[in-house]
């Protein structure tokens, strides 16, 4: 049986640090416009920067959302190298913007096993976080260029998802002295991980 292709090995590997030079310019740029509020800024990440998110918060104040789709809980985050240098428990730990994570069980690049491990980290760091897992998404359902992955219903869902979480963390609706923890997560009883593959 060969190396199954996935997406860690098809996009180029960025250290972090390269990442938040491109980040914090973004973000300087976009708060040169006047209808930007540059103290709260969300960021999405999706797939390979799905990590982006807790790098910028934990190094941008003015970072107080993180979406994270589909990205950030497979197993090359946790890996110390040199495009890593601070261990993921700690960059996780580095802030406190809450996160809203949503992932498929049918993705091929991480197990739900991956995507519990990210979420109990989340709470022994004490950080807020709203994570679904949803039955049988493949890895970027969302993305329509894609008709093997692309799922209409559930992109529309995760669309109103990310609009309603940023509304209610960028809106100050969520008290600065509380943690908000919510896990939802619906898999086939039959779940097997090894089973999952890349959908074009």
């Amino acid at each position: 049986m060969g190396v199954r292709e996935n997406e860690v090995n098809r996009l180029p590997a960025l250290a972090d640090d390269v990442v938040m030079r491109h980040v914090a310019e973004s973000v300087a740029y976009a708060k040169l416009d006047p209808r930007v509020d540059g103290d709260r800024i969300g960021f999405y990440g999706v797939c390979r920067s799905g990590s982006w998110g807790l790098l910028a918060a934990a190094q941008l104040p003015a970072v107080r959302s993180v979406i994270m789709l589909y990205g950030g809980a497979q197993p090359h985050e946790w890996s110390r190298s040199a495009h890593r240098t601070m261990p993921y428990e700690q960059l996780i730990g580095s802030a406190k913007a809450p996160v809203l994570g949503i992932f498929g069980e049918k993705d091929h690049t991480m197990s739900v096993t991956d995507v519990t491990r990210l979420r109990d980290e989340f709470e022994r760091s004490n950080r807020g976080y709203d994570i679904s897992i949803i039955r049988d998404m493949p890895h970027g359902w969302i993305n329509d260029t894609m008709p093997g992955r692309y799922r209409l219903e559930q992109a529309q869902f995760v669309w109103s998802e990310m609009i309603g979480f940023l509304r209610r963390t960028l809106d100050g609706n969520v008290p600065p002295d509380e943690v908000q923890w919510s896990f939802r997560s619906t898999i086939g009883a039959d779940y097997d991980f090894t089973t999952n593959s890349r959908q074009e």
